[in-house]
């Protein structure tokens, strides 16, 4: 009886730190994202259009289907994404994480799933492009 009532008291223990550092994992992920210097709507919504034109003749570089086609494929889908929730009222900081939900919809993906480190890749990317 009593190694059940060790067992459960570690699990319970386990269980606890696995909340906790979930928990400090999100919390700094937030004030990560809160630290950056968002270009204002008007703009990041310029400075999208030009890099989504720019995006869309480089593809013409590429083979349809091959790795660095899905690539920026993937990269005017997201800006695209982007774009249209600052129109719609977002912030741009709304906006790039909002879009960042919507690149494993059905619709939108060039090639099944998105994986993670894609995803993460694609974040990086609209930062670094939609901050000062």
């Amino acid at each position: 009886m009593k190694r059940t009532f060790f067992f459960s008291q570690g699990r319970q223990s386990l269980l606890a730190l696995f909340f906790l550092l979930g928990g400090m994992l999100l919390t700094a992920d937030r004030l990560a994202a809160q630290s950056y210097n968002w270009m204002s709507e008007s703009l990041a919504l310029n400075t999208l259009e030009v890099e989504i034109d720019q995006q869309v003749l480089d593809l013409t570089n590429y083979t349809p289907g091959s790795t660095p086609y899905k690539n920026i494929m993937n990269h005017i889908i997201y800006y695209k994404h982007i774009h249209n929730g600052i129109e719609e009222g977002s912030t741009v900081q709304q906006a790039v994480d909002g879009s960042l939900a919507k690149m494993n919809d059905e619709f939108n993906t060039t090639s099944g799933m998105l994986n993670k480190t894609t995803l993460s890749l694609l974040y990086e990317d609209a930062v670094q492009l939609l901050t000062n």
